[in-house]
């Protein structure tokens, strides 16, 4: 029955609810068939019938196994004289008569660069083998898309409850940069697959922006006694880190002092009065570097000025 039609191998899956089974045996014995262990006599199934080959034996269940059910067979024999065989190896099938439902794409996970974590919807990244998050039904085979490009990986489950396991997906090639659409199947053992789950879409973006500019530095590069600003340009919305030569920072301590770059392209810090007087008079060198949203790090720009 179905797209799929031949024998069932052990542990395997069929959406055929009533497979047929053959078993061998002498001929003249009877064969009954059992849903689990045979000493349970509710788990009787009946009894095959012999084929025109002797020795050969056919059953087709009365009833339908319920889907998505894991069906542990096991057949008894008896001889013309009553006497009963031991049971036989249970052979498992799984009955799944539709396909699974569609997977979830959980997180997509940046691990690579200066920035790393779970994406959102929308961002940039720098990435281009994310770590995916799916959860899907138990059993399943889990194929990525970008669009409609297939991206061949590696899923591994990772916990499973209720009926669901959790996989990690970790792509085998680099994907594209620029836009990206990923979504995800699942196929069962029956070889019946899902539609595609709800696309998390995103930018790579690997390019790395240049270097900012200093336009200026307090007065004609000279901060007096009231401090002044550093400004300059840079990519919209980086993050632009100024590093100083004598290692004191703006507001104090040693950390990089970081500002977003505006919309326009534009950037400025202010140097306070307290800043001058914890540089003392003399020369001094600033350096700075910015970071995209995708966390592209660019070259840097140094400019000497006194205090």
């Amino acid at each position: 029955m179905g797209s799929q039609q031949s024998n069932v191998p052990s542990g395997g899956g069929t959406d055929d609810t009533t497979p047929p089974q053959t078993n061998a045996d002498g001929a003249g014995t009877t064969v009954t068939i059992y849903n689990g262990d045979p000493g349970v006599p509710t788990n009787l199934l009946g009894t095959a019938t012999e084929s025109s080959q002797p020795g050969v034996f056919t059953f087709t269940p009365s009833t339908p196994f319920p889907n998505n059910q894991t069906v542990n067979l096991q057949v008894i024999a008896t001889d013309t004289a009553g006497n009963l065989s031991t049971a036989s190896t249970v052979y498992p099938i799984t009955i799944v008569t539709g396909p699974p439902a569609a997977p979830t794409i959980v997180a997509v996970a940046d691990d690579a660069g200066s920035i790393v974590g779970n994406l959102t919807p929308g961002q940039s990244s720098d990435d281009a083998l994310p770590v995916l998050t799916i959860t899907a039904a138990v059993g399943s085979t889990i194929r990525l898309f970008n669009g409609t490009e297939e991206i061949p990986g590696s899923a591994l489950v990772t916990g499973t409850a209720s009926g669901i396991s959790t996989y990690t997906f970790t792509p085998a090639r680099l994907l594209t940069s620029g836009s990206v659409s990923l979504t995800a199947t699942a196929t069962n053992a029956a070889g019946l697959t899902s539609s595609a789950s709800a696309p998390f879409s995103y930018t790579i973006d690997r390019q790395p922006p240049a270097a900012p500019t200093i336009t200026s530095i307090g007065t004609n590069n000279v901060f007096a006694a009231v401090g002044g600003t550093i400004s300059g340009t840079g990519e919209a919305g980086a993050t632009l880190a100024l590093q100083f030569s004598s290692g004191q920072n703006l507001g104090g301590g040693t950390s990089p002092t970081t500002v977003t770059v505006g919309p326009d392209g534009n950037w400025s810090v202010n140097v306070s009065a307290a800043d001058v007087i914890a540089y003392g008079e003399g020369a001094e060198r600033v350096t700075v570097r910015q970071t995209d949203a995708a966390g592209n790090q660019s070259e840097s720009t140094s400019q000497n000025f006194n205090v």
